[in-house]
């Protein structure tokens, strides 16, 4: 009778081999290509440090990744560059472990050290603040930290300490634009496709529930509005038609605000678009006025909105003319609703 060969068990205790880990980065040469030295770092470099530094005694990027994939080695790590913002760059970063698992990422580092990578570092601690209190409007941030990249000049002998972090990945949302007809536009991998008005007046009324939700009436601070042109407004529609919107950046702070401002800072947002405005403001005041209530309670949307309404009156603050004016006056008038 032959004899059966057993296969050899596969090892999976403390003496196990260590799998190894690949590396991939997509879009990194042709930008470097397209810029020709135009540039803060060239992203090989980048690519290279960060590669050191996950092999090293990594604190940010291992660790994050295994915070959803759990203890098991990783095996790829994949980025791809999918953005740009005025103080860092944006990668796509998917991980993947022993047990093919695999999670998706962003990952993103400062375009130098001093100024940019300060701005970045500031950057996730009020994200990590405001995911803490608008889940649904803000991403889920990871860890943070710095990668080290070598100084390529002869004789200068110096690197730089550049700020990195992670922060979950986008999904299908797509990054929000807007045209000279009030409408936003989803710019994704099926292009650019306008949005109704109906649908954008939804969405600024979620952009406003976001803004709302950052504000501290104790600090009376807020996160400033994100430019359409940062990439920073993400949207979609979900699989039920609904629409659902994640702000992923934040590059500076409105201070100052007490109630009645910060009312002015949400009728008065806006973002620069093509030497324009294009206001984030609802059309109908009341879509504005629920969308505070959403975030801070019917009751403080109502008493901040009417310190608005008597600074508008008094010539103190502005508003965008008296129909707007009349409409918020609709909102908090004894006996409404305001549902």
């Amino acid at each position: 009778m032959p004899i059966r060969k057993r296969k050899p068990k596969r090892r999976t205790g403390p003496d196990s081999p260590t799998p190894a880990l690949h590396f991939q980065w997509i879009g990194v040469k042709e930008e470097d290509a397209r810029r020709k030295g135009k540039q803060f770092y060239k992203l090989e470099t980048l690519a290279s440090a960060t590669e050191r530094l996950v092999r090293g005694s990594d604190r940010v990027i291992t660790a994050s990744a295994r915070t959803v994939l759990g203890p098991t080695d990783l095996t790829s790590l994949v980025f791809e560059l999918i953005g740009e913002r005025p103080h860092a760059f944006v990668f796509r970063l998917r991980a993947g472990n022993a047990r093919r698992s695999h999670h998706t990422f962003n990952y993103l580092t400062a375009k130098s050290d001093g100024k940019h990578s300060e701005a970045l570092a500031a950057e996730f601690e009020r994200l990590k603040g405001f995911a803490g209190r608008a889940p649904k409007h803000f991403p889920r941030m990871f860890r943070a930290g710095t990668v080290f990249l070598p100084d390529r000049i002869c004789g200068r002998g110096q690197g730089r300490e550049i700020a990195i972090y992670l922060t979950q990945g986008q999904g299908a949302l797509e990054a929000l634009d807007g045209n000279g007809r009030g409408q936003f536009i989803l710019t994704g991998a099926e292009g650019r496709r306008a949005l109704s008005l109906r649908d954008t007046e939804a969405l600024k009324a979620i952009l406003i529930e976001a803004l709302a939700a950052t504000y501290d009436p104790e600090t009376r601070e807020m996160m400033a509005p994100p430019d359409l042109a940062s990439g920073e407004i993400l949207a979609r529609r979900d699989p039920r038609g609904g629409l659902k919107l994640r702000i992923g950046g934040c590059h500076a702070l409105l201070q100052g605000l007490a109630p009645g401002r910060f009312i002015e800072s949400l009728v008065l947002s806006y973002s620069r678009l093509d030497g324009g405005k294009f206001p984030f403001a609802p059309e109908d005041p009341a879509a504005l006025c629920r969308a505070v209530a959403k975030a801070h309670g019917k009751d403080n949307a109502r008493r901040w909105v009417d310190a608005y309404i008597n600074q508008v009156d008094r010539g103190r603050l502005k508003c965008h003319g008296e129909a707007y004016l009349e409409g918020l006056r609709e909102y908090v008038r004894p006996g409404r609703d305001g549902d």
